[in-house]
């Protein structure tokens, strides 16, 4: 007796949805009903601009792989124009739910929670649970009103609670805008201590715009990565933290994120806390290059970054923290400490820059271990009261209850409340170099001998020439395409690099070393762009220590290498920009000269000698109007200290 079995093939392809009658799905809830038999190849969902008051779950979908990924974006790429703002309020669901479904993706859209004036229900936006594992969100808008007690979480990943095998690995949260949220960012793992943690969570390069309670919550994660994030309160609750991480494990990363903390209640900038697994002392968790802004602290119990002692293995180091507030306010720190610091616990805390005006000093220790146990170097304090701690300590008795004398008291000069570059740096804030911190907050390789916190100082000394702005007068209108193409470019080399050379971006990479791999890189025009990319980081690296030497014609030289690069490699330049910079770099006196901005067209900047300065202008001015037709601008300027308070 033969027996009859259909199988029904899984999805695969490109599929349009929205309302047209182009549009193979009419409603997201039928395109996620089209997934039902999993998948076999690679899906594609393109989202006509519009939006959808639906709220949706992806369930329980097989066949998810790196290859055959779920991926819905917007048909137009803008992420603007396609709403997803669901039908109501769920409890415990997201207007996007992915359930026990790898590989699914989120790209150039908008996910925004329905405004709910009575819920007091916790939702999400979107909502990761029960093994969803290696999904991704990616240039998405993010948002939700704080209403009533509503704990709204922008994107959650949700621990599966005592359940073996429910942890949602490897989420990728990038380049994204969250606006509002009771907690904008939370992934959440175990806390049984027989289960394995939630591992690989990664939250890069986000504007964060005023979460109420937290920016980032990390709890009870493993080697996760926290970076180049940027988060800003304007209004938040009381004990707001901007970047809250609980019982942290492995060897994480929290790098080069800007907090700005603007409101009138207390908060913590990043706050690491309660214990958590113990990092491997040869590959110690690290939290550096962030910058925590504070201009205006008006309460006490505020901290710029708070670390609970107890955690061992863990390198704090490069910070810059500004605090300011009334020379009479008390128990505001740059940074503070809780717990007991173990002996031989091996946390660092080292070339930070740690600045308060308050009447309570940049440190406060919670007991004698934290002085005798925590390793101290290379950092620079400041206090208004010219207190060292909250204990009244001076420097001179930090230094003896350390052991730290490569530490220093110095008020360091930024550009502003906001800006922590530094204006100037002297000898004395220059330290050694720490192996686990190479390159600083923007991706300046470190010198041996290296500036305490998140900026690298390069000087700038002319004295003997001037900067001259020429402006072109012509912009093409191809800026906002040719920027997206050679995003794209450069994204597509650098996953084909990474089958090659184990990196995270193009940047990380030397001249001889993308020369060692580049033909992985299939396509020519992409091998154009990412050679552009590696070789101008590595200029900029020069152009750094050429500053700091104050080789300028060098440094001028690398100008002209920059616009060549621009021009050939990258081609963002233009018959216009061109002339201008022939003109200049073939004149006698002209050091260097380079298109800037966004490219098509603007202006260029020219580094001049004094005594060629009004022949540089009549000359070019003069052949410009000839081959172009009309009149060139110039701006001969001097550097100043950017923008500032008035």
């Amino acid at each position: 007796n033969a027996a009859t079995v259909k199988v029904k093939a899984g999805l695969g392809g490109t599929f349009r949805v929205g309302a047209s009658d182009d549009a193979v799905y009419h409603s997201l809830a039928e395109a996620v009903d089209a997934l039902a038999a999993g998948v076999e190849a690679s899906v594609l969902f393109m989202l006509e601009d519009g939006e959808y008051k639906e709220n949706i779950t992806v369930a329980d979908i097989q066949g998810g792989t790196a290859t055959h990924p779920v991926v819905f974006s917007s048909l137009s790429g803008n992420r603007d124009k396609v709403v997803i703002s669901g039908a109501g309020v769920l409890a415990d669901r997201g207007v996007v739910t992915v359930d026990n479904s790898s590989y699914v993706h989120f790209r150039n859209l908008t996910v925004s929670v329905p405004k709910s004036e009575t819920s007091d229900e916790s939702y999400s936006a979107i909502l990761f649970r029960n093994g969803s594992r290696h999904c991704s969100i990616e240039n998405c808008i993010i948002r939700a009103d704080v209403t009533g007690g509503a704990e709204t979480s922008l994107v959650r990943v949700a621990d599966g609670g005592n359940v073996e095998n429910t942890n949602c690995d490897y989420l990728t949260v990038k380049d994204s805008y969250f606006d509002g949220g009771y907690i904008a960012m939370y992934a959440s793992g175990a806390g049984f201590v027989a289960l394995p943690k939630v591992k690989g969570i990664s939250v890069t390069g986000n504007v964060f715009s005023n979460p109420y309670f937290k920016g980032i919550y990390v709890n009870d994660c493993q080697d996760f990565t926290v970076a180049g994030n940027s988060i800003t309160s304007e209004t938040a609750r009381k004990s707001y933290n901007a970047i809250d991480i609980y019982r942290p494990h492995g060897a994480y990363r929290v790098t080069g994120n800007k907090v700005s903390m603007l409101q009138s209640t207390d908060g913590t900038g990043i706050y690491l806390r309660t214990g958590g697994g113990l990092s491997d002392q040869a590959n110690p968790a690290l939290v550096a290059n962030n910058i925590v802004v504070i201009p205006n602290a008006a309460s006490a119990y505020t901290y710029g970054i708070m670390q609970d002692a107890s955690i061992q293995n863990v390198i704090v180091a490069h910070n810059s923290v500004n605090v300011k507030g009334a020379s009479t306010l008390k128990s505001v720190f740059a940074l503070a400490f809780s717990s007991t610091a173990p002996a031989n616990g091996a946390a660092m805390v080292c070339n930070n820059i740690l600045q308060n005006s308050t009447a309570s000093g940049p440190l406060r220790p919670w007991d004698a271990s934290h002085y005798g146990n925590l390793k101290f170097s290379g950092n620079v304090y400041y206090g208004g009261a010219e207190v060292m701690d909250g204990d009244g300590k001076t420097f001179a008795e930090y230094q003896e209850a350390t052991g730290d004398n490569s530490s220093v008291w110095m008020q360091a000069e930024f550009f502003s409340d906001s800006d922590l570059h530094l204006r100037s740096a002297g000898e004395a804030m220059a330290m050694p170099r720490l192996e686990a911190v190479t390159h600083d907050a923007e991706g300046t390789e470190r010198p041996e001998k290296t500036t305490a916190g998140a900026y690298e100082y390069a000087p700038v000394v002319l004295e003997d020439a001037k900067i001259v702005i020429t402006n072109s007068k012509v912009k093409h209108s191809l800026v906002d395409s040719a920027y997206n193409d050679r995003r794209n470019e450069c994204e597509t080399a650098l996953k084909e690099l990474k089958t090659a050379v184990k990196i995270e971006s193009l940047g990380e990479l030397t001249e001889e070393e993308y020369e060692a791999h580049k033909d992985v890189i299939k396509d020519a025009v992409r091998q154009k762009r990412a050679k552009h990319a590696v070789y101008e980081n590595q200029r900029t690296i020069r152009a750094v220590e050429a500053l700091k030497n104050q080789d300028v014609e060098l440094f001028g030289k690398l100008m002209n290498a920059s616009h060549e690069s621009l021009r050939y490699d990258y081609e963002v330049s233009c018959k216009e920009i061109d002339i201008l910079v022939d003109l200049a770099q073939a004149m006698p006196g002209v050091l260097g000269s380079r298109i800037t901005g966004g490219g098509f067209g603007g202006c260029t900047v020219s580094i001049v000698k004094n005594d060629v300065v009004d022949t540089f202008i009549s000359e070019i001015g003069k052949t410009y109007r000839e081959k172009v037709g009309h009149e060139a601008e110039f701006y001969v300027v001097d550097i100043g200290d950017g923008a500032g308070t008035i």
